[in-house]
């Protein structure tokens, strides 16, 4: 865990759902279908853009017209809790929970097997609510660079380090293949051995 003394801050604790999860391997019983994901920054008021990541109103438009005209739009429980959502209706989408649904992509990248590939959606949905645009984005567990080919479509600065050589060798051919006019970066031996 990033340790506070660093300067790192808990942000957020998600869910991240897998409709589609893999069985388990052990004997009858449910499949693994959710793994958590948490969301740390450094510094006291950390990046976070809710606007990038709203979900559309699922009732009609004269619904949503209705609703912004609504003066009461505050709904507090008992212990304080709520907001004023008079003024998410004006921001065109609802505020998003915490369980993220993204399905596994399967053969996402087919030149080397990563036992924990990750979905695209996953890493978008963290890499535009936490990094602005032309920010910067580093993945220190690159595997197969997905968070990284993401994060440049993105338009942020992206990198990634990986100890593994055939998944760097996969993730800078992703990488050249994401975005043809950026130069892949270069494994480099820093540890002197």
């Amino acid at each position: 865990m990033p340790s506070k003394n660093m300067g790192w801050r808990w942000v957020e604790t998600y869910i991240w759902a897998k409709p589609n999860a893999v069985p388990g391997k052990f004997g009858p019983r449910t499949k693994d279908s959710f793994e958590y994901v948490y969301h740390f920054a450094r510094g006291n008021k950390p990046f976070f853009d809710l606007n990038a990541i709203r979900v559309p109103y699922k009732a009609d438009t004269s619904e949503i017209e209705r609703r912004k005209k609504d003066t009461l739009g505050r709904r507090s429980t008992e212990a304080g809790f709520g907001r004023d959502r008079t003024k998410t209706y004006l921001l065109g989408g609802a505020d998003p929970g915490n369980v993220v649904a993204v399905a596994q992509t399967y053969n996402q990248y087919r030149g080397v097997a990563h036992t924990a590939a990750m979905p695209e959606g996953l890493a978008e949905f963290f890499i535009k609510v936490a990094c602005p645009v032309d920010g910067v984005v580093v993945d220190p567990f690159a595997g197969g660079a997905t968070t990284v080919v993401v994060g440049r479509r993105l338009g942020r600065q992206a990198g990634g380090v990986e100890l593994h050589e055939e998944f760097v060798k996969e993730g800078l051919r992703r990488i050249a293949a994401g975005l043809a006019e950026d130069t892949p970066g270069r494994l480099v031996n820093t540890m002197g051995v």
